[in-house]
């Protein structure tokens, strides 16, 4: 697993009560595994708005692409973030369903 966590830049790194800005987390594959899995993606409310998440998403794509290169990348997205990943060329592959809140699979190829 990979993650990463975004604090502003006038708070020490070792500031946990600092503001959290945004967070990305990756499981990364291991032998078994058929693709990457980006299990969060997330702004917080007062950095919402300024293209961090997909400063974020951006970011960890490069880095999985050159990791991982031509593995497929697959995520589980709240169903009204459709659009935002699909930006990003992810596309649904299963029927929205409700965890609660309502999500879909998509993938990268």
């Amino acid at each position: 697993m990979a993650s990463a966590r975004l604090r502003p830049s006038a708070t020490s790194a070792t500031d946990r009560d600092a503001p959290l800005a945004g967070y990305l987390r990756v499981l990364l594959p291991d032998a078994d595994d058929t693709d990457v899995r980006i299990v969060r993606v997330l702004t917080t409310q007062p950095f919402r708005g300024i293209g961090l998440g997909n400063a974020m998403l951006e970011r960890a794509l490069v880095h999985i692409r050159s990791q991982w290169p031509g593995m497929p990348i697959r995520l589980h997205a709240q169903a009204h973030l459709q659009k935002f990943y699909g930006a990003f060329g992810f596309a649904p592959v299963f029927c929205i369903h409700d965890d609660g809140i309502p999500h879909v699979w998509m993938c990268l190829a």
